[in-house]
């Protein structure tokens, strides 16, 4: 510090200040810069050394004034700005034990703190809480909701689950959901699975016979001039009434496996020939669709013509197209029940291997 005296004693002590308050006007902030400091730290689980996010950080100074921060998520937290003095510093999270310390602010040099904070559990009374399990996507179709205004007869997923035993084939578990329902003077009651109506007369790619009893989670059942759902709201439906199936991907037993069993193809091994296989998955949740259909198709040099071969997948949703000339060019596209996937060209050389998806999860 420089302390000037009296105005009488100036000559060079007087020259001296003014070259001082010259250079702290050409420098402003120099000293205020000087006399502030900060402290970043990273608040970390003793027995993990994982950062702890949404700590509470508290800094108080000598008058009480405080300030306070949450760890992000890595952690850490910072206090810009401060005064060079003494602080308290306290550090708290539900579930452990709180730190609390002096921590010193010097000019310009930072203090890096690191707190390990250490588990302190905390008892509390037992809490009964009972829930009801819901599939959250029958739940976005509206399955619940019809269900409660009482349009027809609902099938839960526990209920399918505990009665579908003993059937192999999807057509043979409608059958008997359709027990459930007045007898009607329709042959064919329209059946629909994933908002997709499944039982087409004239179109064999959507039989029934193709799809598992053990692909269905829920179901509902309307007798005839019985209010629908928009998407199977027909002329022929308000006749016939109609069966409208959701598949597992839309019920918690989305995992389970058809209980279809498939054998794949065995290759010749003659010359000149090559075999393709790979698997069929779902587009989106990537899960393997036993039981699909895989149809390849390829000129045929000979004929100028195109052959085309149909293959099923397996339990674990490989598929396998033997016997193909070698270099032909070959479009594959997957199906299971109701829902096409995207064509895929492969070449027919040996060792190849291709992914088919489908969109079956929306």
């Amino acid at each position: 510090m420089i302390t000037v005296g009296a105005s009488q004693r100036l000559g060079r002590f007087g020259i001296l200040a003014s070259l001082v308050t010259i250079v702290c006007c050409l420098t402003p902030g120099l000293t205020s810069a000087q006399q502030t400091g900060r402290i970043a730290g990273t608040v970390l689980a003793d027995a993990t050394s994982r950062p702890v996010e949404g700590a509470s950080a508290v800094l108080e100074d000598r008058t009480g004034t405080r300030q306070a921060q949450i760890t992000g998520p890595d952690g850490t937290f910072t206090f810009e700005g401060l005064s060079v003095d003494s602080y308290t510093l306290t550090v708290r999270y539900i579930g452990y034990t709180t730190f609390e310390g002096a921590v010193a602010v010097s000019a310009g040099l930072p203090a890096n703190l690191t707190i390990m904070l250490t588990r302190d559990p905390i008892s509390v009374d037992p809490l009964g809480v009972t829930v009801e399990g819901r599939a959250r996507l029958l739940r976005d179709v509206g399955f619940y909701d019809r269900m409660a205004d009482g349009w027809g007869q609902f099938f839960e997923p526990e209920w399918i689950e505990a009665n579908r035993s003993g059937y192999i084939r999807l057509e043979q578990f409608v059958q008997r959901l359709a027990g459930h329902r007045p007898p009607s003077a329709c042959s064919l009651v329209p059946t629909y699975l994933d908002r997709r109506r499944i039982n087409y007369p004239t179109e064999s790619k959507y039989a029934m016979h193709e799809l598992s009893a053990w692909e269905i989670g829920a179901a509902e059942v309307y007798p005839p001039t019985t209010p629908l759902p928009l998407f199977a709201l027909n002329d022929t439906t308000q006749v016939c009434g109609a069966i409208i199936l959701w598949s597992t991907w839309t019920t918690p037993m989305r995992n389970m496996i058809p209980k279809i069993k498939v054998k794949l193809c065995e290759p010749s091994g003659r010359a000149g020939q090559a075999t393709l296989e790979g698997i069929v998955e779902d587009d989106l949740t990537e899960v393997r669709l036993p039981a699909a259909r895989v149809r390849a198709s390829y000129p045929v040099s000979d004929t100028g013509g195109l052959r085309e071969i149909e293959v099923r997948a397996d339990s674990v949703g490989r598929y396998r197209v033997c016997d193909v000339p070698i270099g032909a060019s070959v479009t594959l596209v997957a199906s299971y029940g109701p829902h096409v996937g995207v064509r895929v060209v492969a070449e027919a050389v040996s060792g190849v291997w291709t992914k088919l998806t489908v969109t079956v999860t929306a």
